[in-house]
Parts: C-alpha cells; structure tokens; sequence
C-alpha cells in the first residue's frame, strides 16, 4: 500500500477559478493506518500542472497534527494559491519532514485536484 495521500468525506475535491475560500481536507495514511505524527516539522503541499511542473506549494503547520487525531491536514486555497491558478487538473503531494527526512505522500502518482471555470474571471 505505501504512503496514500487521501480527501477526507467533506473536502472539496475541486474549486472554481476565482474562489479564495476552499479549505481541502486531506487524510496522510501509510498501508491504511493513520501516520506518527510525532517530530513532524514541515509540511509542505505541492500542486503540479498537467506538464509536472510546480505551480503552487502552500506550507501547512505541523502543530496541527496531534497524536491523538486522524492524521489530516488543512490545505487553505487562498488569494495566494488561486492567483497562480488557472481552469485545469492538477496534481498535488503532501512532503512531510522529520527526523527521518522527507515523506512523500502519496507513494505512487498524485491527488487529482480541479479548477472549474467561472464567470467573471479572465481564463
């Protein structure tokens, strides 16, 4: 199974272009199981174009993952994230730092994310 970077029940699984307000949720397992969050201290999300091109890394504090949670994290796609954004698929990695190195979550391939179009917004 490996490292399986996961949307929680009620995360979004796609945004429109312009939207500053959508928080996704993603679960970090490894072979199912929740991860030890223990000595995290980086959490960084990378978004991919269709090419694998970086676009967007969007860093999440690890102190907001305790021992006792499930092993999610808050992902903000705010004015920042969606400024370099446009209508399109991208793929998305979660790299966890700790003691050990860098995880990278999923193991294989990546978490499909979608950016629909809207109206009133340049595409």
């Amino acid at each position: 199974m490996g490292k399986e970077l996961n949307y929680t029940e009620d995360s979004p699984r796609q945004t429109k272009l312009g939207d500053t307000t959508t928080i996704l949720k993603l679960a970090l397992t490894e072979n199912g199981n929740n991860i030890d969050v223990t000595g995290i201290t980086n959490i960084t999300v990378k978004l991919g174009d269709t090419s694998n091109k970086v676009v967007s890394e969007i860093g999440v504090n690890p102190t907001t993952l305790t021992a006792d949670a499930d092993s999610v994290i808050t992902v903000p796609i705010d004015s920042t994230v969606m400024s370099k954004l446009k209508v399109g698929y991208y793929g998305m990695e979660a790299w966890v730092t700790n003691s050990k190195g860098i995880n990278i979550f999923p193991s294989e391939g990546v978490l499909n994310f979608n950016v629909n179009e809207s109206y009133g917004e340049a595409l």
